[in-house]
C-alpha cells in the first residue's frame, strides 16, 4: 500500500516539475552556457601546461568534468525549489492528497536528473561542433545517461537535505556558495588525482562528484564501458542522501 502511495506521488510531482521545464526551454539552454566557457577559456589555457599526466589532449580529458559539474551545479540550486513550494503552501497541498514526504523529493531528485540530462546532452553536442575528442554512440551515450541521471539525483538529493535543515533561501544560497567549489576542485574533474597530495586525495574518494566524473571520462574520454565502480559509489549515495532528505522533510514542513 505504502509503495504505490509512494510511486503515485512520486509520478506526480515527477509530472509538475516537467510541466514547468516545458515551459521554461530557454533556461536549458542559457545554463548550458558556463559550461562551455569553462571548456573554451580554462581548457584552452590548460591544454598547453604539458606536465599535466594525461593521455590525449587535454581539453577531451576535461569535457567530462565540466559534464559532471553543469550536472552538480544545475541539482545543487535545485533544492530552493523545496523552500519556494514550502513558502507557497504547495508542499501542504501535496501532503493533503496525501503524498508520502520521499515521493515529494524522490520526484524533484528524479526531474533534476531528467533535467541534467537534457543539458549535458547539449553540452555533448556542442563539445563535438568544437571538435574535442569525445567517444559518442549508442553505448557510452545510454551508460553517460545512467550516470548523469545518478549524479543528478545525488547532488539534489544532497541539496534538498540542506534546504530542509536550513529553511529559508538566504542561508541555503550561502551555504551552497560555501560548499559547491570545494566540493568542485577537491574532485578530479580538473586534474586527475595522482597530482593531489595525500591529504586531498582522501577527500577526493570521498567526493561524489569525482565518481561522477571518472564514470563519464571512462566512457567518453577512455572510451571504456567498465563504469561499475563510479555507478555503485553513486547509487549508494543518490540512495543515502534519498533518505535523508525525505525524513528531513518533516522538520521543513513543521
Amino acid at each position: 500500500m505504502w509503495f504505490l502511495a509512494f510511486t503515485r506521488g512520486t509520478l506526480v510531482i515527477l509530472e509538475i516539475e516537467l510541466r514547468k521545464m516545458i515551459r521554461q526551454k530557454i533556461d536549458i539552454l542559457t545554463r548550458a552556457v558556463q559550461p562551455l566557457i569553462w571548456i573554451l577559456l580554462f581548457g584552452n589555457v590548460f591544454k598547453n601546461i604539458k606536465s599535466i599526466p594525461i593521455k590525449g589532449d587535454y581539453l577531451s580529458f576535461m569535457t567530462p568534468g565540466i559534464l559532471a559539474q553543469s550536472v552538480m551545479f544545475v541539482s545543487f540550486f535545485y533544492g530552493i525549489s523545496l523552500i519556494w513550494d514550502k513558502d507557497q503552501g504547495q508542499i501542504t497541498r501535496f501532503l493533503s492528497a496525501p503524498i508520502p514526504y520521499s515521493s515529494i523529493t524522490t520526484g524533484k531528485a528524479i526531474f533534476s536528473g531528467i533535467r541534467s540530462l537534457v543539458q549535458a546532452f547539449l553540452i555533448m553536442l556542442l563539445s563535438k561542433a568544437l571538435n574535442i575528442n569525445i567517444f559518442i554512440n549508442f553505448y557510452t551515450l545510454i551508460l553517460s545517461a545512467i550516470v548523469i541521471i545518478l549524479s543528478g539525483v545525488c547532488f539534489a538529493s544532497f541539496s534538498m537535505l540542506i534546504a530542509s535543515v536550513f529553511k529559508n533561501v538566504e542561508r541555503f544560497m550561502s551555504i551552497i556558495q560555501i560548499i559547491t567549489m570545494p566540493i568542485f576542485f577537491s574532485s578530479s574533474a580538473l586534474y586527475p588525482i595522482s597530482l593531489m597530495p595525500k591529504w586531498l586525495k582522501m577527500v577526493a574518494l570521498l567526493n561524489p562528484l569525482t565518481y561522477s566524473v571518472e564514470g563519464l571520462r571512462i566512457l567518453l574520454y577512455q572510451n571504456s564501458l567498465s563504469i561499475w565502480s563510479p555507478l555503485l559509489v553513486l547509487l549508494f549515495y543518490s540512495v543515502a542522501f534519498l533518505v535523508l532528505s525525505a525524513f528531513s522533510m518533516r522538520s521543513l514542513v513543521n
